[in-house]
């Protein structure tokens, strides 16, 4: 495992911040992405729909969908964004 650890960092060339920069910004959009889909299906469906047995799943497709939807442009405006002569922001 070390020499794994070893070989990343060597590939990374000096772009370990950016990449932690950029994990992090897509746990945190991935959070938000959830957090927003499933407050607006509470405040949309009614209680009689979010107690039927299919309602998680529902609520996962669409999470899943959000989450999609929203990291990619995220994703390419980062790298676009990002100083590679730094390697951070």
């Amino acid at each position: 495992m070390l020499t794994s650890v070893k070989k990343s960092i060597e590939l990374s060339g000096g772009y370990e911040g950016a990449l932690f920069l950029l994990v992090v910004e897509s746990l945190l959009s991935t959070y938000v992405a959830w957090y927003i889909v499933v407050w607006c299906m509470r405040s949309i469906l009614p209680l009689a729909l979010r107690q039927t047995f299919w309602y998680g799943w529902v609520l996962s497709g669409a999470v899943a969908l959000a989450t999609a939807a929203v990291d990619p442009p995220l994703f390419i405006g980062y790298c676009l964004v990002a100083d590679p002569e730094r390697g951070s922001l």
